[in-house]
């Protein structure tokens, strides 16, 4: 498994077991007021996101913001 699909499985992993939550939660106030987002919980690909889905990704302490956020 590649190292990004990896990182996916183990941020819905997180997501699912509650892990990194308080990381999870500062990463998410940032997405919820990004232009990429538009307020979804998606990191919109057609504003130039990546297309994740937030709360899996912002539990990876492993993961970035596309747009260097956090």
């Amino acid at each position: 498994m590649s190292g990004k699909a990896k990182n996916i499985v183990e941020g819905f992993a997180n997501l699912t077991m509650g892990a990194n939550e308080q990381l999870k939660q500062n990463r998410l106030l940032i997405c919820k007021g990004c232009e990429i987002s538009e307020g979804t919980n998606w990191c919109l690909k057609k504003n130039g996101g990546c297309g994740c889905y937030n709360p899996a990704k912002a539990s990876h302490a492993d993961e970035e913001c596309p747009e260097g956020k956090w």
